[in-house]
């Protein structure tokens, strides 16, 4: 198993914990894929020559979870939840 390959496991398992159904990812360039959630739209990119200050997997669809069309965003509800009145 290549080291792109190899990245590109680990990107689809952190993505699908993430609840995200990704598109295929493309490869753009020889050391670089990308995918798309199909659902939400975020994007999760693989590199698998990074630059000393790079990473080598990134993207939203990594970081955060996945939201479905229409679903409120849930840091819009604990605002809400945590705001207090001043009289």
């Amino acid at each position: 198993m290549t080291r792109i390959q190899r990245l590109i496991k680990e990107a689809k398992e952190s993505c699908t914990f993430r609840g995200h159904q990704m598109k295929p990812f493309s490869h753009k360039y020889k050391k670089w894929s990308s995918s798309e959630c199909m659902v939400c739209g975020m994007i999760c990119n693989v590199n698998a020559d990074p630059a000393p200050n790079e990473i080598d997997i990134c993207g939203e669809a990594v970081a955060l979870h996945c939201r479905y069309e229409g679903e409120p965003d849930p840091m819009e509800t604990i605002v809400e939840e945590n705001r207090f009145e001043i009289y």
